[in-house]
């Protein structure tokens, strides 16, 4: 079998504001930015990749945030495989072409924008700092300045949005040519400002069939514009996949670095801990930073592959999954499998397991009952 080659994650969890659906390890505190930046360093330096990787995802928080000699830094400090890719989320707000330079200058080449809605009372409600000229005018100037990978988020299912409002804003993001589109369906957080806004019936998010075939409709424009639908919530032109988002959709190993960071390791899952001034603290201590440390046991382990490999539009195929893994799917989802066959969530053809464009509505319930 082909080794994996693995990627870094590092967290950047400074906002300006704390958007109302967010469940992400952050703070808009960000008068703790410089100790953070020089724990996150030396955890970098104490705990360096040991073998050079391919891919080097900056999230967060709002790595646009950080300046770029700190990204400088991390990026010096990590051994990486010539021509890797780099990525940084951005926000709309904070896109110039001053910044969109000093980013490429130092490596950086792929950017994740952070759109999340292009109508106005949904980013209101949302707490967002752009209006949806903005943020369309940041992915022209990213254009602009040569960058040719390109991604843009959008949430689907938010409160106040309308399904025709989606779709325009859909159509209006394709006409300005991003490489990649990621449109994630709403999950209520309960920690969130949504939640409890929801919970007290203040807000109600867009219904559940609303959702689906609004869903539906933007897989069907993406895919008419020759972006691929390569796992159930992204798409992209063929050869601009997310490299480092598909290291977690094929059970490859990575580093992570920062609050709340998730590695995967030797077969060891660890998460630093989540909140920032106790990981600050340790880290100026010389003290363990983990919150959580997992030994996968080869059962957990072939789950795990499961649930993430179904994320992939073309799924899995079963007899070299259980060549790596010792387990058959049917073994995993038990009698629930015969189910989401029957029920058409799930489809078999040639060895391939895969979910049904049905079944993507429904991953989250059908995925976790593997678990």
């Amino acid at each position: 079998m082909t080794k994996k080659l693995p990627g870094v994650y590092v967290h950047l969890p400074f906002c300006s504001v704390h958007c109302t659906y967010c469940d992400f390890p952050l703070t808009t505190r960000v008068s703790l930015s410089p100790r953070y930046y020089e724990a996150l360093l030396n955890e970098i330096q104490r705990n360096p990749p040991l073998e050079k990787a391919d891919t080097l995802y900056f999230g967060g928080g709002t790595p646009s945030l950080a300046p770029v000699d700190v990204l400088q830094k991390i990026i010096g400090y990590v051994k990486l495989q010539e021509y890797p890719e780099i990525t940084i989320e951005v926000n709309p707000d904070h896109v110039t072409p001053v910044k969109l330079a000093e980013w490429k200058a130092i490596g950086i080449n792929r950017l994740s924008l952070g759109v999340q809605s292009l109508e106005k009372p949904v980013l209101k409600a949302m707490l967002r700092q752009h209006t949806p000229e903005e943020a369309l005018e940041s992915l022209r100037m990213c254009r602009r300045s040569g960058f040719d990978n390109v991604n843009v988020d959008i949430i689907l299912g938010f409160p106040k949005q309308t399904t025709a409002g989606f779709l325009t804003g859909l159509e209006s993001l394709i006409e300005l040519q991003p490489e990649h589109v990621s449109i994630y369906l709403l999950e209520l957080h309960e920690k969130t400002a949504l939640f409890k806004l929801v919970q007290k019936g203040q807000a109600s998010v867009m219904p559940e069939e609303e959702q689906i075939g609004c869903f539906e409709q933007a897989i069907h424009i993406l895919k008419r514009s020759g972006r691929e639908h390569y796992e159930v919530s992204n798409f992209a032109v063929p050869g601009k996949e997310s490299g480092h988002n598909l290291k977690y959709w094929t059970d490859a190993p990575y580093f992570a670095y920062g609050a709340g960071a998730c590695a995967y390791l030797n077969q060891h899952r660890t998460r630093n801990y989540s909140d920032i001034v106790a990981y600050i603290e340790a880290m100026e201590k010389g003290q363990p930073f983990y919150e959580e440390v997992i030994e996968e046991t080869a059962d957990t382990r072939a789950r795990n592959a499961l649930i993430f490999g179904l994320r992939k539009i073309n799924g899995i195929n079963i007899v070299e999954f259980i060549n790596e893994y010792g387990y058959a799917p049917h073994d995993l989802f038990g009698d629930s499998m015969k189910e989401y066959l029957s029920n058409g969530f799930l489809e078999l053809s040639q060895n391939q397991l895969r979910l049904t464009q049905k079944g993507m509505l429904l991953s989250n319930e059908i995925l976790s009952s593997a678990l």
